[in-house]
């Protein structure tokens, strides 16, 4: 298998010459981490786009392997135009369109993917890191998964770094994984969508009769850091949490650190257990208005989290927040916008204490997900 590990660059300067647009002193500082993030990465081989941008973001990287760069004009940015910003909708509901003196997403296509064929063929079976550009990379994963489409390319507009791997047999494309996130953005250039990292609560103490004030054990206490680390480099505006001891307490570290207050909303709160609930999970699951004796139905954990849900992002547009959750309470949340997730995917992060789960929304309109955290501790 050959995998190729895209870099799009970290944030750069604004200049007339797109060229020779170098990095801030923020994107500098962003290249150097990701030293950090391919520790356990072997590279054999360094490619980037000519550009500088794309070539300072992969330098300490690649030298820290002892890899020269190879650049290749074909893995260029596209060549802006007139008005380009505005049109961006209409050029890729139609590839070969563009704007006065701009270059068309078909031709970006072609070029980009003849340079990454011509990498798979020199470099079977090796890891390859290959700096790149937004759009480019775009075309790319557009190419392999033509469900990349606009709404996915402003999922990552203002990742700056942003770090992807994907899989090849030969040329033949075997699937993605997104390895690096981060929302830099461009100076200058309000932020276009929101983020929100839901966090599940860390490990709580078992046989504790009022759920409401079910507290941390002393192991769910320590992952507090951890969850304040992983999101370290994340500028956070807003932290909304549960009401429950437990999903405030797991989210208040990384918010002290920061010297920010949690607000919390009743409508966030964990599903109400009833009278001999455990067995009847499969149940609740294929029915949503079923629930135990006592207990609260799936459906009516749902409509509340999402009415929630949907207040915070005409609220907050634009902005990046954490938010406290519970196990059933995302689950519901996340099976809103895919119906495909149920009981498996439920019992997939049953015992992930704490778990973090990345959304990215245009409007109310779920554009991205990824995993962020996924701590196996159990009850």
């Amino acid at each position: 298998m050959t995998s190729i590990y895209f870099v799009r660059h970290a944030q750069p300067e604004e200049t007339a010459d797109d060229a020779v647009r170098v990095l801030t002193e923020v994107g500098l500082a962003d290249s150097e981490k990701l030293l950090a993030i391919f520790a356990d990465v072997r590279l054999d081989a360094a490619y980037s786009s000519d550009y500088t941008r794309s070539v300072q973001t992969i330098m300490p990287l690649a030298q820290s392997r002892g890899l020269d760069i190879h650049t290749d004009a074909r893995l260029r940015e596209r060549r802006c135009g007139a008005r380009s910003g505005p049109l961006t909708k209409k050029r890729w509901a139609d590839f070969t369109f563009t704007e006065d003196g701009g270059e068309c997403l078909a031709d970006v296509t072609a070029r980009n993917i003849e340079a990454v064929r011509a990498i798979l063929t020199a470099h079977e079976s090796e890891n390859i890191l290959v700096g790149t550009h937004g759009t480019a990379l775009s075309t790319i994963l557009h190419h392999y998964d033509d469900s990349f489409v606009v709404e996915n390319f402003f999922y990552f507009f203002t990742s700056l770094p942003y770090v992807v791997r994907l899989d090849f047999d030969g040329q033949k494309y075997l699937g993605r994984e997104e390895l690096y996130w981060n929302e830099r953005g461009y100076p200058g250039i309000a932020k276009i969508n929101t983020t929100i990292y839901f966090v599940r609560h860390a490990q709580p103490m078992k046989g504790w009769a009022d759920d409401r004030t079910r507290p941390l054990t002393e192991q769910g206490k320590q992952d507090r850091h951890a969850v304040s680390d992983v999101l370290r480099d994340v500028a956070i505006d807003t932290f909304i949490s549960s009401p429950y001891e437990r999903s405030y307490d797991t989210i208040s570290v990384c918010a002290a650190d920061r010297g920010m207050s949690i607000a919390t909303d009743e409508r966030l709160r964990e599903r109400k257990v009833g009278i001999n609930s455990a067995p009847h999970l499969a149940r609740r699951w294929a029915d949503f208005d079923f629930c135990e004796e006592k207990g609260e139905n799936f459906r009516s954990v749902q409509n509340r989290n999402m009415e929630a849900l949907f207040e915070i992002l005409d609220k907050h547009v634009g902005k990046t927040l954490v938010v406290g959750t519970h196990g059933t309470a995302l689950s519901s949340i996340l099976h809103y916008y895919n119906p495909a997730y149920g009981l498996d995917d439920f019992v997939r992060i049953l015992h992930s204490l704490p778990y973090i789960v990345r959304l990215t929304f245009s409007g109310r309109e779920c554009i991205g997900k990824a995993e962020v955290l996924k701590l196996d501790r159990g009850y």
